[in-house]
């Protein structure tokens, strides 16, 4: 099956940016629908042709979407898609298999996510970059990747590294190696089968994403669940003391302490917008395959893994591309600094991000200059280097 063109349209608030967006059904069995957006200034010659692997709930759509209608403003100081793609770099970004379920089923009906795990998903990145290279004036793509698309990114390199000019690591990447042999795969594989648990949901409760979409279009709603009417917990604001003033407040403080203070954003000291956080957790995917979750686990657990059919963190000491490695608050937290996975030679650049969140390093107040200017440096250096030699 060819890729389909869905839509062509100049972008609402950068019209000197054209973007394309095209879908069609992944070759890999099982079945699933995997999209590519495009962002191409007209007026310049790209430089170089950047894919962007989104983190998990995301999509290509959530970071590049900016059609006539959309009342939500684009704005490339934080939204750094649109930063590159206005600095001559020809961007993609892709929707994974998770972007075309409609979030209004229950999880329950997804049984066939039982085997999406990371076979479907490395052959799927394959097939996009596989298309960037035929559509683009460049044999090799630099490849991004946010979060899970950065351990997704690292991942491919071990396979095609021939299509690759460099890596580029936006808070993401292999994760903390404690291997006891002893995570039974098939034994976990068989209660997700007994219990029907196919699918994580975003925000981590059930529905959690259309209390977010409620928030995104009223922010000065009282803090109470929209369904019941229940006041929402913590029902005082723990920082102040005093009763939330909305529910926009409210949902603050609620992304400030979920992973711990200031992991998932350190919003409280600057470095993001209330509003621009909210709009970013309405507008992810509902559902992720706990497969692909649980081959990372099961990965990360074997020195020698059994179960999977490519052992990648076996095979990280191996990638020879160039590497910046962007590291976010949460990341250290995570043990990304204890763990070494790029011995070798290849030009390796690490830039700590210490008082970043997670999200933070994505659309925060202050990436421009500590993220998306870092990136495009790295491309035209080594484009130009290249160009020399």
């Amino acid at each position: 099956m060819t890729w389909n063109l869905r839509q062509e349209y100049k972008c609402k608030d950068y019209p000197s940016l054209k973007h394309y967006y095209w879908t069609k059904e992944s070759k890999t069995p099982p079945s699933g629908i995997i999209g590519v957006h495009r962002l191409i200034k007209e007026e310049c010659k790209p430089i170089a042709s950047l894919l962007i692997l989104p983190g998990t709930w995301s999509s290509g759509e959530q970071l590049s979407a900016n059609t006539v209608d959309d009342d939500w403003k684009r704005n490339e100081d934080i939204d750094e898609p649109f930063f590159w793609a206005n600095r001559c770099i020809d961007v993609y970004l892709m929707d994974y298999r998770t972007h075309f379920l409609s979030p209004e089923k229950d999880p329950s009906e997804f049984g066939f996510m039982v085997d999406w795990g990371w076979e479907q998903w490395i052959n799927d990145i394959k097939e996009v970059v596989e298309f960037i290279k035929e559509i683009s004036s460049f044999k090799r793509v630099f490849l991004a990747g946010e979060s899970f698309g950065g351990l997704a990114t690292v991942n491919f390199a071990t396979l095609f590294p021939e299509d690759l000019e460099s890596l580029i690591l936006l808070d993401g990447g292999p994760i903390l190696r404690q291997p006891t042999n002893s995570l039974d795969f098939d034994g976990l594989l068989e209660k997700i089968k007994n219990t029907k648990s196919w699918a994580m949901e975003v925000g981590g409760t059930k529905g959690a994403l259309f209390l977010f979409k409620y928030i995104d279009k009223n922010p000065n709603a009282p803090p109470t669940n929209p369904v019941t009417g229940e006041p929402l917990e913590p029902r005082i604001n723990p920082i102040t003391g005093e009763k939330w003033n909305n529910i926009l407040e409210w949902a603050t403080f609620t992304l400030y302490s979920g992973w711990g203070p200031g992991l998932l954003t350190n919003v409280y000291a600057g470095y993001n917008d209330p509003r621009v956080l909210v709009h970013t957790m309405s507008t992810f995917d509902r559902y992720w395959p706990i497969r692909i979750y649980l081959e990372t686990q099961t990965m990360l657990d074997w020195k020698e893994c059994p179960y999977l059919k490519y052992d990648f963190d076996n095979m990280y000491s191996k990638i020879s591309l160039p590497i910046l490695d962007i590291i976010s608050g949460f990341g250290l937290s995570a043990g990304r600094l204890s763990n070494n996975p790029f011995p070798g030679n290849r030009p390796y650049s690490m830039i700590l991000l210490e008082k970043y969140g997670h999200l933070d390093v994505y659309n925060g107040s202050h990436c421009k200059v500590d993220v998306s200017i870092p990136v495009v440096s790295a491309i035209y250096s080594r484009v130009y280097k290249t160009q020399i030699r």
